[in-house]
């Protein structure tokens, strides 16, 4: 993330983030575009790509994750989630779920067009992402992901509402 010193000390910096585990640049750019609508732009130069170390047990990738979540509730962030839940997720795999009880033709093509549309949708998004990070062997894993990620979606934002995690030899129980 690059800004001007100037804009950093009129939004205030950091301030505000205190009782959160990390985030701060998430936190920064929200306040950026609240305060300063269409100033932010992405910048698509693998030298400004910035990794971050890979959790190395399961243990460590759960706590993770349950720590970014938790960020989400911060600047309005939980409202688009819950959003895209109840439409995206729901209408694409509870509703196919529930109709495949009847187990007739319908309920199954049903099943079969949601879980192909976002098979496609998924596709296309990654056919743009993968070759910038030279990534191009996880596009033959898209059909599978398509199916597991709503699910760990789901899973990781439940436990985000109600799980301590630990980071940094240090236990949160909130953000």
């Amino acid at each position: 993330m690059m800004f001007h010193k100037s804009d950093f000390n009129s939004l205030g910096g950091f301030n505000g983030n205190d009782e959160f585990a990390s985030g701060d640049d998430v936190f920064l750019l929200q306040k950026t575009q609240k305060e300063h609508p269409g100033t932010s732009a992405f910048v698509k130069d693998k030298n400004g790509i910035i990794e971050t170390e890979m959790a190395e047990t399961w243990s460590e990738f759960i706590q993770q994750r349950i720590r970014w979540a938790k960020k989400m509730k911060q600047g309005g962030l939980i409202n688009f989630f819950v959003s895209l839940l109840s439409g995206a997720y729901i209408g694409f795999f509870v509703l196919p779920f529930v109709l495949i009880v009847t187990f007739n033709f319908w309920s199954i093509c049903l099943i079969s067009f949601a879980y192909l549309l976002k098979v496609l949708t998924d596709r296309y998004f990654f056919q743009n992402v993968l070759p910038f990070f030279s990534r191009m062997m996880l596009h033959k894993r898209v059909w599978v992901v398509s199916i597991l990620h709503p699910f760990y979606f789901i899973i990781m934002a439940v436990i985000s509402l109600v799980l301590p995690f630990q980071w940094k030899k240090r236990k949160y129980h909130h953000g």
